[in-house]
């Protein structure tokens, strides 16, 4: 499901550590340690991770997302009395940075408002049933493929599609 959800990063929390873990179906699996833990360095082989990139808490995650790519990096957090220590630095400190690329899902279509990689009569019904917000969920609705760049899917999606079979047919 993530898989075919196109879906670039699981982030979860429980384990008293960071961890990153890019797995062989390309999705980064990210453990958050505790923000609040005095604990700094847990290991994660005591949790039973072998592979991947480990940090021991605490700190969490920031996250800066724009068109090309997704910064992610993992913020140390220490205890007031704790920080500038033999064993600590200070809150705020990025211990560990990485970047995943925008995926580049196949260009939308104009007019292929169900996503099927085609223009057809379920494209017009649903155009149209959208247009007169009767009988879809705009949730299964390919807003990519509005046609007319005017961020919604309308009427003009439905006269397109029209005047494509019209045209093609």
């Amino acid at each position: 499901m993530l898989v075919a959800g196109n879906v670039n990063a699981v982030f979860r929390g429980h384990d008293h550590f960071f961890a990153n873990q890019l797995h062989d179906d390309g999705i980064y699996y990210i453990e958050v340690g505790q923000a609040g833990s005095a604990n700094y360095n847990q290991k994660a082989s005591e949790y039973g991770y072998i592979s991947g990139d480990f940090l021991g808490s605490s700190g969490y995650m920031r996250v800066t997302v724009n068109s090309s790519e997704a910064v992610l990096q993992y913020v140390r957090a220490y205890h007031p009395d704790d920080e500038g220590g033999k064993k600590t630095g200070y809150t705020g400190d990025i211990d560990f940075e990485f970047i995943i690329e925008a995926s580049n899902p196949a260009d939308p279509v104009p007019g292929d408002i169900d996503h099927s990689g085609s223009i057809d009569l379920t494209d017009l019904i649903i155009s149209l049933q959208v247009s007169s917000m009767t009988g879809t969920e705009t949730e299964s609705v390919n807003a990519l493929a509005d046609m007319n760049n005017d961020a919604k899917i309308g009427i003009e999606e439905a006269v397109y599609i029209i005047r494509y079979y019209a045209e093609n047919l």
